[in-house]
């Protein structure tokens, strides 16, 4: 199973990446021999491959390390060409090089995404997998000699992202009850003298008596306030950090 893992990170992984996956021993494909300072700057285009490259460099690289990669559009790949380009680029590679272990994607010809289970049949094995529209691998639903249910529906990022944003408003506003309903009560006043004027009250556990200090903390509503607020960004940091 693992040298299965490692086997299909490669497959993804020379097509995500595949000046990433070539070793070159020779050093003739490093950037410093074959790139001069024109082919280092910026230069988005989407190569006849699929992938989007930053630079000249970044597609002369891939031809010195035997992909041949031309211009097929400035700028980023559309996302409905991203499937189709890879597709034909792989077929031609592997028709050229008579080579039958070469994954050739499945696209779908309405729209351009990449079909949610994607085959890799080569002449040792055989597994298929789920992937999202724009091609990428879903964790744990590859399969051996059989084909996965990629139906079910996953969290996408803008899902994931309004999940942790409604449930950081929750703890917010319950980080303000219990603040309240523990004796320390923020209230903004106008602004004074060229300076915020804040006050603080704080109700003694009696009720009956009420102390009040512009720009203050009082050291016992403080000490509830800053507890609350450390309970607060602690555990908005561990929800936002998947996104970071």
């Amino acid at each position: 199973m693992i040298g299965y893992i490692f086997a299909l990170s490669l497959i993804q992984g020379i097509y995500s990446n595949p000046l990433s996956f070539h070793f070159d021993l020779s050093g003739k494909c490093d950037s410093s021999v074959i790139c001069n300072d024109d082919d280092m700057k910026m230069m988005i285009a989407c190569g006849n491959d699929g992938r989007t490259y930053n630079s000249s460099c970044e597609i002369k690289m891939a031809i010195c390390q035997g992909y041949p990669i031309k211009q097929h559009l400035p700028g980023q790949c559309p996302e409905n060409l991203i499937c189709p380009l890879e597709r034909s680029f792989q077929s031609s590679r592997a028709l050229q090089l008579n080579n039958t272990n070469i994954f050739i994607p499945e696209c779908n010809e309405t729209d351009g995404s990449y079909l949610p289970v994607q085959c890799h049949n080569s002449s040792t094995y055989s597994y298929c997998w789920c992937v999202t529209r724009l091609g990428r691998p879903l964790p744990l639903t590859s399969v051996k000699n059989a084909k996965p249910n990629c139906t079910h529906s996953s969290c996408t990022y803008n899902d994931r992202w309004d999940f942790t944003m409604n449930l950081l408003t929750m703890i917010k506003e319950e980080f303000l009850k219990e603040t309240v309903e523990r004796g320390a009560t923020l209230v903004h006043a106008p602004i004074a003298e060229g300076r915020p004027a804040i006050s603080l009250r704080a109700y003694m556990n009696s009720g009956s008596m009420v102390m009040k200090a512009d720009g203050l903390f009082l050291y016992h509503a403080a000490k509830i306030y800053i507890l609350s607020l450390h309970t607060f960004l602690t555990l908005s940091l561990l929800l936002l950090v998947p996104f970071l």
